[in-house]
C-alpha cells in the first residue's frame, strides 16, 4: 500500500538546521491533499518534540500544531 492508498507513511523532503529537523510531505492529492510542515526539537539521546504544521488548501493557510508529540525512551 502507498500513500496514494492511505498508508500512514507518504514521501517528503527533509534537512537539519543543526539541531532541528525538518520534514514536509503531502498525504493524497488534489484538492483533498494535506500538506505538512513537521519539525522535531529538543532531541536528546531519549527524548525529542515533534509539532506539524498542516495545510489542506494547498500551503495558502496553515493550522497551527495540526499534530503534536513528545517522545521518550522506554526504559
Amino acid at each position: 500500500m502507498d500513500a496514494k492508498q492511505g498508508s500512514p507513511w507518504a514521501p517528503g523532503v527533509s534537512w537539519s538546521d543543526g539541531k532541528d529537523r525538518f520534514v514536509v510531505q503531502t498525504y493524497g492529492t488534489g484538492s483533498d491533499a494535506l500538506i505538512t510542515r513537521i519539525r522535531y526539537y529538543a532531541v536528546t539521546r531519549d527524548h525529542f518534540l515533534w509539532r506539524a504544521h498542516g495545510s489542506t488548501d494547498g500551503g495558502k493557510t496553515w493550522m497551527r500544531d495540526f499534530w503534536k508529540i513528545e517522545a521518550n525512551r522506554a526504559k
